[in-house]
């Protein structure tokens, strides 16, 4: 499936479609050397923290606590 998805988000970035995002969601899928490292440094991100514990709020589960 991850393999599928990665692929299939390739093609749509040069066609129509949510080429990144369809990417991104591939990458959860797959696994391969260095993927627990990429996952902390993207929820790192001053950008996507703040959108991640605002998503796990509506949810009602406790905010990210990350060091």
């Amino acid at each position: 499936i991850g393999l599928f998805l990665f692929i299939s988000g390739f093609l749509m970035l040069f066609i129509p479609g949510q080429g990144l995002l369809t990417i991104f969601i591939s990458l959860l899928f797959i696994d391969f050397p260095g993927k627990w490292k990429l996952q902390k440094r993207i929820v790192r991100n001053n950008r996507i923290h703040p959108v991640l514990n605002w998503i796990r709020r509506k949810g009602g589960r406790p905010d990210f606590k990350i060091p």
